[in-house]
């Protein structure tokens, strides 16, 4: 360590802050000193996979160290939560994914958690589910519920709600059921400080409970699959960001999403829609030629082209084709859109995360 022993610690985490991990790594293994200050950045996220993690038995002399800030653990069916906790004290990212429903105790115990993913679990009962998500720590802001399913969800019938210590402010669902559980006014979590939400494949009667519990949410992304039997109300009078997927020919349900209130003025300043099908342009740009769209500063139009080795490049040239008509279109109606048009074909696709 020499001459960088009288460095204050501060100035000394800066600098390894510059560093990536195969630099950290050399670094470490220069001398003692700059292995014991490089360890906690080394082991700052963990993950651990399948039936027989490894981390414990590696470091079975060395006394734990809470350095662990994210930690993923994935099909792990032993408890670990116990043994785990000494090295996440300080955590406040948690992604466990399927494996032992025993392992999200550890979550209750954590003081400074931020982010939580729950992934492909399945709970006993509805009140075990509640009565985790009652233990939560009052630091959680962010919250993913992936594939959650619960194998009794009809008992108890109704959850005792003692108080909600959980003020949501991000919320993520990947299905109908994972948002249900979350509405119900038993919910241990509390959705008024909610202000993004990411919601795949809900019923519209759903969607509109989380908007009546959510009245400082301002970004909210959507997805539909098949036409919903009745319009959806979306709260464009407080909205600042919307994104919405088609994943089929939906043209009427555009219209509706965006029709509803037509006197009423939105405060939507960015927009995104993505589009599998080039026909829906039309009503879309009708739609936002309203005058209640006049704070609309942006929108994304996100066109993803599915027939390359049908079609060619033909085919990709006729999405081109109707993305220049749709901006022709929105000035022909006296819009002042900023339009940011992105076309992807079957061969350039990289399936990302909707949220």
């Amino acid at each position: 360590m020499g001459q960088y022993s009288d460095l204050p610690p501060e100035l000394i985490d800066e600098v390894l802050l510059l560093l990536d991990l195969p630099s950290l790594k050399s670094l470490s293994l220069t001398s003692s000193a700059f292995h014991t200050i490089c360890f906690p950045r080394l082991f700052s996220s963990l993950r651990l996979s399948r039936l027989t993690p490894t981390f414990f038995a590696d470091f079975k002399k060395r006394a734990p160290t809470p350095c662990v800030r994210t930690i993923r653990m994935e099909w792990l069916n032993k408890d670990l939560s116990n043994r785990l906790l000494p090295w996440c004290t300080e955590a406040h990212t948690v992604k466990i994914e399927r494996g032992t429903t025993n392992n999200t105790m550890l979550l209750t115990t954590l003081t400074s958690l931020h982010y939580v993913k729950l992934s492909s679990l399945k709970f006993r009962t509805l009140a075990s589910f509640f009565k985790l998500l009652s233990a939560l720590p009052p630091s959680l802001k962010k919250l993913t519920l992936f594939e959650i399913k619960i194998h009794n969800s009809l008992w108890p019938s109704k959850y005792t709600t003692v108080s909600r210590g959980v003020e949501l402010e991000h919320l993520e669902t990947s299905n109908d059921m994972n948002l249900s559980l979350l509405i119900r006014d038993d919910c241990p979590i509390s959705l008024k400080s909610l202000r993004v939400a990411c919601v795949q494949y809900c019923y519209p009667q759903h969607l509109e409970v989380l908007i009546q519990k959510t009245p400082n949410l301002i970004d909210l992304r959507l997805e539909f699959r098949s036409p919903s039997e009745r319009p959806v109300s979306l709260p464009l009078t407080r909205l600042k960001s919307l994104t919405i997927r088609f994943e089929t020919r939906l043209a009427d349900e555009v219209e509706r999403l965006f029709s509803t209130h037509p006197d009423v003025p939105c405060t939507l300043e960015d927009l995104t829609v993505i589009l599998s099908w080039k026909d829906m342009c039309e009503p879309l740009a009708i739609a936002l030629s309203h005058p209640k769209f006049r704070s609309l500063k942006s929108l994304n139009l996100d066109m993803t082209y599915y027939d390359y080795w049908v079609y060619g490049p033909c085919g990709l040239r006729e999405f081109e084709e109707e993305a220049q008509k749709f901006q022709r279109r929105l000035e022909e109606l006296g819009s002042e859109i900023d339009v940011r048009c992105i076309i992807r074909s079957v061969s350039e696709i990289v399936w990302l995360p909707f949220c």
